[in-house]
């Protein structure tokens, strides 16, 4: 494979996405992709590479096999990755590679169970390694060096002795769970080991006079333990969940871990703690019966799902919040307002069902440059939430992701930022009861179906024409007759549309210069007749380009027939369609074909 078509519709790339595309000669990716590592390894032939960056450095952390690609284009990144995987018998002596890095280093992955050394010091530039790294080797001794963060469940029950060092700044949960041989622990001189333990570690570390300052505890234990107030406690699940109707969090909770009060579907009343930092993934997910939450001033992050289909009725977010996940309201019915910080634009369907929710304030954070760390609205962020009547879209975001506000039945008034560059797909769907919408001269991208069957909208003003906007941008629009360029309104567009909008248009006296024929206005439009036992489809006159693959793997037909107006057809139109004789243009020779029209060159 030597190229790869539509990579300007591409939002995010995956783990090894491009992994080993060997022959791929270009790859060029939008400025709004979010991509993640491993994806040039084994791009040999690449003679052309463009990246989302910020002044050539990328936004993400590559593997030690991309950084050669990388520089090549002359791309610079701040660590470097590598990955340790137990089925490739990577082991400790791969360290001697880490070692010659020039860059601080992160390790994702885990340690060969055969591995045979016992003691490892680990290299000086690594400052960072992952979950249950060294959980299933025979390490007796670790020396952690010089590294700040390290994952869950780290260490395995062969571990003797470990020193910590001081640069450790972000120490995970429960690292010493299976560390039965455990009999030292270095802090380098620190009193206490601030890492999250069960109450087994706790006892495990005090027989070896190590103190802990923070112990998990299932909630409905918390009142049986007399811990003090020096000690920080984390909440976890319990399996007595049916009866529990109100809970206080004591003074000392900082964490509520994940599912710790899921589905507690009686559970009607929560009173947080003022020294709680941290709500996390689907903590109180489920919790039907949940009408009123009063978050603390001090909290940080709510996670994934939180509050997922709880019967939340209102919301105030504090600004001290900087870390907010996906779907953390998602389907709560009776939300009806929610005050929130900027930094909450950034997540994905936080808002997605809350069919009553009818205002939205968005406060700035004073803990941290908001302006700088919010470019989007999320996808699907505000999907069906079909009591929200407007929207202001804060100055300097720059994106609103596929389907933000698709289904806002009742939103009638948007207000496009003047930052905003681009328009994802299918944004604004089905906003029934929107009239009108103006866009700023900043917007350069609309994707399909941005404005889908928008039912009421009669009129769009443009300060100047994006320079992408796909043909079904205002599809489905019926009522859509005004549309303004500079203040100016004009009776016939330049632009692309597709037929189907061009049907609309026409009906309200609207003249489109610029017809594509695209792959969802075959099944509408394609007039089929049956000539000598064959059936037969005519491509409407009028249209004047079959868009990118509008027949691809279209057989529905024996013949298909194009009219003289249509002048250009579009990549991969015709591709696994009809072969070439089946296809018949009424003026063949001034239509203009893309060279990937039947597939590939």
């Amino acid at each position: 494979m030597q190229h790869i078509y539509g990579l300007e519709h591409v939002h995010d790339v995956y783990y090894k996405g491009f992994y080993n595309c060997c022959l791929l000669e270009e790859l060029v990716l939008d400025d709004y992709t979010t991509v993640i590592e491993n994806n040039l390894s084994g791009l040999t032939s690449l003679t052309k590479l463009v990246l989302p960056n910020d002044n050539m450095k990328i936004r993400y952390t590559p593997t030690s096999e991309e950084t050669p690609i990388l520089e090549k284009f002359g791309y610079t990144y701040d660590s470097v990755l590598y990955y340790f995987d137990s089925y490739n018998n990577h082991d400790m002596s791969d360290f001697k590679d880490v070692e010659k890095c020039k860059h601080p280093v992160e390790i994702f992955g885990n340690q060969c169970i055969q591995d045979i050394q016992t003691k490892i010091t680990v290299p000086s530039n690594v400052t960072k390694i992952s979950d249950n790294f060294f959980k299933s080797v025979n390490i007796e001794e670790v020396d952690l060096g010089a590294v700040c963060d390290i994952g869950d469940n780290f260490f395995g029950p062969s571990l003797v002795s470990v020193t910590l060092p001081t640069t450790l700044t972000h120490i995970g949960d429960y690292i010493f769970e299976n560390c039965d041989k455990l009999k030292n622990v270095d802090l380098c001189g620190k009193l206490t080991f601030s890492g999250l333990v069960s109450v087994t570690e706790m006892v495990r570390l005090s027989r070896l006079n190590i103190k802990c300052s923070n112990v998990c505890l299932p909630r409905d234990m918390v009142s049986k333990y007399n811990f003090g107030n020096d000690l920080k406690i984390s909440l976890t699940y319990s399996n007595k969940t049916s009866s529990l109707s109100s809970f206080v969090v004591p003074q000392n909770v900082e964490r509520i871990l994940r599912c710790a009060f899921c589905s507690c579907s009686n559970l009607s009343e929560i009173q947080f703690s003022s020294n709680l930092t941290s709500i996390e993934d689907d903590a109180f997910s489920d919790c039907i019966s949940l009408r009123e939450v009063q978050f603390p001033a001090c909290l940080r992050r709510i996670g994934s799902a939180a509050f997922k289909r709880c019967g939340l009725t209102e919301i105030t977010i504090p600004q001290s919040v900087t870390q907010i996940g996906d779907n953390v309201f998602y389907n709560n019915f009776l939300l009806q307002r929610a005050t929130v910080p900027l930094i909450l634009l950034n997540s994905s369907a936080v808002f997605c069902g809350c069919h009553s929710l009818k205002t939205v304030e968005v406060t700035q954070s004073i803990i941290t440059d908001d302006f700088k760390r919010v470019k989007k609205v999320g996808k699907s962020l505000f999907s069906e939430c079909f009591s929200l009547s407007e929207f202001e879209v804060p100055e300097g975001v720059e994106y609103i992701e596929s389907f933000a506000f698709s289904r806002c039945s009742s939103l009638s008034k948007i207000l496009i930022g003047k930052s905003v560059a681009k328009i994802q797909e299918n944004c604004f769907e089905k906003c029934d009861s929107l009239s009108d919408i103006e866009i700023p001269s900043t917007v350069t991208y609309i994707g399909d179906f941005a404005f889908k069957e928008c039912a009421k909208l009669e009129r769009v003003k443009f300060t100047k024409i994006p320079l992408k906007m796909f043909s079904t941008v205002f599809d489905g629009c019926e009522q859509l007759k005004n549309i303004f360029i500079e203040n100016q309104k004009i009776d016939e567009i330049e632009f692309a549309v597709s037929f189907s909008v061009s049907q609309s248009l026409k009906k309200n006296l609207v003249v489109c210069k610029r017809v594509v024929f695209e792959q969802n206005d075959v099944e509408k439009h394609l007039e089929i007749v049956k000539e000598n036992k064959k059936s037969v489809g005519s491509v409407p006159d009028g249209v004047t380009e079959l868009g990118d693959q509008c027949f691809r793997n279209y057989k529905k037909v024996n013949i298909i027939r194009v009219p003289k107006s249509v002048k250009k057809v579009g990549d991969f139109c015709f591709y696994k369609s009809l072969g070439v004789k089946n296809i018949k243009f009424e003026d063949k020779r001034s239509v203009k074909f893309s060279e990937l029209a039947f597939g590939e060159k």
